[in-house]
């Protein structure tokens, strides 16, 4: 009886595709926006008492006087604005939020600025979720609902402005959220964005802490949106650690899922170092046919000889034809 391998890997590569396609958009906001991210690091948010920023002084001052960001708005000083709506929201967050709403229209309907009304928002919600997760959480909700951009790339902004402490405590906040959905989106793209600019270690305690989750959805989306975003720039040795790791956090039912979506990526780039990791596995391991098919899909592009060696070690007989049909 032919045995369903094939149509789980089809199944499995989809679910990546269409994530790798989603995660796109946050990809070139990232590209879009490097001032933004540099601005937004967790360090560059510390303030510096010996030179602190003008308007961020003078909002911390007087938290109900706003005409620094007018005067900010006159200079076309736009990061500056998203500096100091931070600041504010987390030293006074009601009166932050109160006059966003009542006088901060400007911010979000005038299109000619360099930064979108979702960056100046994000900064906003950012702030009181430094202090005060769950309110923005619930502000993150009414954003959602009432249309006020995509929650994906809120989510993906407040994440860029928190500290490790910040973050732990809305990540906290966040996967006791009771709305399914919030939840699963805030998940998806707060890992989404701190794999992405480089908080690597914050993305692994977030994968790590969702791998215990009774959610099978929550679980496979959370690990795939690290896998795609990770960054695997650095050494052969850091990939292959990510790779061992991903094996011993992930569930009886995910590691195969996991561990083909990140070979599938690896190889895509470095596939001699995913193809020496590979030899280093146990030749029994339970993943390790989906991992091969990955592998020699990607190294069929580079070297189809080395790629058909591989694909011919395929355990699983009916997995091994149809990987073997792609070179035909």
């Amino acid at each position: 009886m032919i045995r369903a391998f094939p149509l789980v890997l089809l199944f499995l590569l989809i679910v990546a595709a269409w994530l790798w396609t989603k995660n796109r958009a946050l990809r070139n906001e990232i590209t879009a926006s490097q001032e933004l991210i540099a601005m937004a690091a967790p360090e560059s948010m510390v303030e510096d008492a010996s030179e602190p920023h003008s308007l961020t002084e003078a909002l911390l001052r007087d938290s109900e006087q706003a005409s620094g960001i007018a005067s900010a708005l006159q200079g076309g000083d736009h990061a500056e604005i998203v500096r100091s709506l931070f600041a504010w929201a987390k030293n006074d967050p009601a009166a932050a939020l109160k006059w966003f709403e009542e006088d901060g229209q400007h911010l979000q309907s005038n299109s000619a600025m360099e930064f979108t009304p979702g960056h100046f928002l994000g900064a906003l919600l950012a702030g009181i979720a430094a202090n005060h997760p769950e309110q923005a959480l619930s502000h993150l909700k009414a954003s959602r609902a009432n249309g006020d951009g995509s929650s994906d790339a809120l989510f993906f902004r407040v994440a860029q402005f928190l500290d490790s402490t910040e973050l732990t405590r809305f990540t906290e906040a966040l996967v006791r959220e009771p709305d399914s959905q919030l939840r699963l989106e805030g998940l998806r793209s707060t890992v989404s964005s701190l794999a992405l600019t480089g908080r690597t270690e914050a993305a692994q305690t977030l994968v790590a802490r969702s791998s215990q989750s009774s959610d099978p959805e929550e679980r496979s989306t959370v690990a795939l949106n690290f896998i795609l975003n990770a960054r695997l720039e650095g050494t052969q040795e850091d990939s292959a650690a990510l790779a061992d790791w991903l094996i011993k956090i992930s569930p009886e039912d995910d590691v195969s899922q996991n561990i083909m979506s990140f070979i599938d990526r690896w190889a895509s780039s470095h596939y001699n170092h995913t193809a020496q990791w590979l030899n280093e596995q146990d030749s029994d391991a339970p993943w390790r046919d989906q991992a091969v098919a990955a592998f020699a899909r990607q190294a069929q592009k580079a070297d189809p000889d080395t790629a058909r060696e591989w694909a011919e070690t395929i355990s699983d007989e009916a997995l091994r034809i149809t990987v073997l049909g792609d070179f035909d």
